[in-house]
This record gives C-alpha cells, structure tokens and sequence, in this order.
C-alpha cells in the first residue's frame, strides 16, 4: 500500500490477521492498560482482529512520526481513540494531533492510516497486478 498527502504527514500499516502468534502474549507486549481493558472484552477471532487493529494502529503512528520502536515502547503508545496519545513523546514527536482512521481491506487483513489532519479524504484504489515475479 502507498499513502500520500499534500497537506500532512501520513504513516500506514497493513497487518494480515491470520500471522501465527500467541495473542495473549502480544497483547501484553503491544497494549496499553486501557488498549487491555478494551481487549478482555473480546474473543477468539473478535479479540485477534482487534489486537492486530490496534498493532496497525501503532505502527502507522510510529511511521508517521519517524520513531522506531526502540524509541517509542508500544504499550505506553495509546492508540484506541481517535487520536494517538502518549504522555512521554520522544524528541521530534510532531506537535499536531495524530489521527487515526481505520481502513477496510477485507482478505483477513486490518489497516491503519495516520494523519496530521482529522478527517483527511481517503480513497483506496485497487492497482492492477504489475508483474507476474512466480518465474
């Protein structure tokens, strides 16, 4: 996928639901304590989707902003509202909001766009297959 904005910065991430993992385990290493108040709500399938929502969250947020993971530790990123909040950014984190828009791909994966503008106009185009690199 291919984000891009004349009037913000825009980070974005696709997770694919199905990756083997052990979710428990990744929500303790990925969510906030209220991205984990959120999550015991859900099961099974629900719950998986929506740690990998909320792992596509972060990651479009960290894009945006340039941080790598070492700089800022997930579970003190808190992506479960309209906007990504953190209460320590680190050095350069940019001062406008950064919102968070869901995006709707279907095919077992979860998407995440963030933005330095709320409510930017978001068209997703489907691009026809380039190469066939199966030789």
């Amino acid at each position: 996928m291919i984000a891009a904005a004349t009037d913000a910065k825009v980070g974005l991430d696709v997770e694919l639901v199905s990756r083997t993992m052990e979710i428990d385990e990744m929500v303790h290493i990925l969510a906030s304590e209220g991205e984990r108040r959120g999550l015991a709500a859900y099961r099974g399938e629900s719950r998986r989707t929506a740690l990998f929502r909320i792992w596509a969250r972060k990651e479009a947020t960290v894009k945006l902003t340039g941080h790598g993971l070492l700089q800022v530790p997930f579970p003190e990123l808190s992506v479960d509202g309209p906007v990504a909040r953190i209460d320590d950014p680190p050095a350069d984190w940019p001062d406008e909001a950064i919102h968070l828009n869901d995006l709707s791909l279907g095919h077992g994966s979860v998407a995440a766009l963030a933005t330095t503008v709320p409510r930017p106009e978001i068209d997703i185009v489907t691009l026809p297959r380039v190469a066939d690199l199966s030789l």
